[in-house]
């Protein structure tokens, strides 16, 4: 993947793990990382080419984002057998 994935990836998966672990922040914290979440994963989605441009409210379609979700575990599964 690109280095433009890598960091989108790294920034959905930090943003997740705040979310899954809330001790601590605040409703204005939880919100902020709540976007970090969305925008990482249209960011994957764009540079997947899933979709070819934002959505004007910035959310994925359903659809999209099941694919962009089945990008990332395919990523995933790529990554624990070493394969790049």
């Amino acid at each position: 993947m690109t280095s433009h994935f890598d960091f989108h990836y790294a920034k959905y998966k930090e943003a997740g793990h705040k979310l899954s672990n809330p001790d601590g922040l605040e409703v204005r914290d939880f919100q902020r990382w709540d976007d970090i979440r969305e925008a990482s994963i249209t960011a994957i989605a764009l540079d997947t080419g899933i979709i070819e441009l934002i959505p004007s409210d910035g959310r994925l379609s359903s659809p999209d984002y099941q694919k962009t979700l089945m990008m990332i575990h395919r990523y995933e599964i790529s990554q624990s057998e070493g394969v790049a």
